[in-house]
């Protein structure tokens, strides 16, 4: 899956612009460029097998609501800061909020790259079942994780997958270590703005 229709190379080449934004100086994180991201992630999971084409429709409904919020207030900077102060960040529907479950997407997706980068063998369970846990363990109950459990015994193994990101091993590894680090700065610069206010911390603590 090469080339420039390759969603994975765009979904990092988008992650590394909003990274460049937070390290400047003055950092802001563009909604447009998370709108990006998401779809072009929406895309990746879509290749997957089975139930994971479910995960890609969630992801590209949040691509879309994420695409409300830029058409509103540009940088999610804006976004805080309005939905705060105008009381509706807590609301379920908020973009606020929206934003909070694409970057637990994000980092769901960065954990499974550095356990696949990290592990022996062709598995791609433990990799996947490790991320999974960490990032959204704590948020769901036993029958959602047995049937999240039960949908990864079909994705595909590690050789299928890396050839899905590139046809070349090493450029597929390339890639994932520029999303791994790319996806850490820009997420916990997300997380240290919601932690910045008293509702967004509360907020980060929510499903």
């Amino acid at each position: 899956m090469v080339g420039q229709g390759n969603p994975m190379r765009g979904m990092v080449e988008a992650m590394e612009q909003l990274e460049s934004a937070v390290r400047s100086e003055n950092p802001t994180v563009d909604l447009q460029l998370i709108v990006r991201v998401c779809r072009l992630g929406a895309q990746f999971v879509s290749s997957f097998e089975g139930a994971f084409k479910f995960a890609a429709v969630e992801v590209e409904n949040k691509a879309n609501d994420l695409e409300e919020a830029w058409q509103k207030y540009n940088t999610v900077e804006v976004m805080l800061d309005y939905e705060i102060t105008n009381g509706l960040a807590r609301e379920n529907s908020s973009h606020t909020r929206f934003n909070i479950r694409m970057k637990r997407a994000v980092d769901l997706l960065r954990v499974f790259f550095q356990e696949i980068l990290a592990r022996e063998g062709d598995s791609l369970v433990p990799p996947l079942r490790k991320a999974y846990d960490e990032v959204f363990g704590a948020y769901h109950g036993a029958s959602v994780k047995d049937a999240v459990y039960f949908a990864m015994e079909w994705i595909m193994d590690k050789a299928e997958f890396f050839n899905l990101i590139d046809d070349d091993d090493d450029a597929a590894r390339e890639l994932m270590k520029r999303y791994i680090s790319a996806s850490a700065c820009v997420c916990q610069h997300v997380e240290q703005l919601y932690l910045s206010t008293k509702v967004g911390a509360e907020l980060l603590r929510m499903i």
